[in-house]
């Protein structure tokens, strides 16, 4: 099967259309993300979106962002990950822009309290989406070891306060033994 490519203005205006209806932050963009480019357009596979939400969980910044520097850059070299970027940060940008001007009265509104309910809704709906996917996705490949030691880091983490790049760093060493 070829692989379908996507040209700098169609990555641009993915990303600026997403970014402009995207509401609750990198998990919803990533979720939006994964349906665009790997369900409906079938641009990537399952496992390059994986890679792409992991990686930009982890770098230093804004989730959305990150991703979309990745998926850009995954797309078109480096012209595609500053198109993608550009295309992401402008709705924000702007969004901020107009509320600074009418902040006092936006954030006092009662309807505006009543959309924002409505909206964390939609967001939770989202993220659990997103996450069922990660898991069917993970599980094709994984062994019960595997969801016993996600488990205990959970527990670690919640429960016992480990802070998190210890477990991390116990995780990484566990993964290179078992590589072996």
């Amino acid at each position: 099967m070829k692989k379908k490519e996507m040209s700098l203005f169609q990555i641009f205006l993915s990303a600026l259309k997403l970014s402009s209806i995207t509401f609750g932050g990198g998990f919803v963009m990533i979720g939006m993300m994964e349906r665009k480019f790997v369900q409906e357009t079938e641009i990537l596979r399952s496992e390059e979106m994986m890679d792409i939400a992991a990686i930009a969980q982890s770098a230093p910044g804004a989730v959305a962002v990150n991703a979309w520097i990745l998926l850009g850059y995954r797309l078109a070299g480096l012209p595609g990950s500053l198109i993608a970027t550009l295309g992401a940060v402008l709705p924000p940008l702007f969004i901020i822009g107009v509320l600074s001007l009418i902040y006092q009265q936006f954030i006092t509104s009662p309807v505006v309290a009543t959309i924002m309910k409505g909206l964390q809704i939609g967001v939770a709906a989202i993220i659990v989406d997103l996450v069922l996917t990660l898991i069917q996705a993970i599980a094709g490949d994984s062994r019960p070891i595997d969801f016993l030691l996600a488990f205990a880091a959970l527990i670690a983490l919640l429960q016992f306060n480990v802070p998190i790049y210890m477990i991390i760093l116990i995780y990484a060493a566990l993964g290179l033994w078992r590589k072996k």
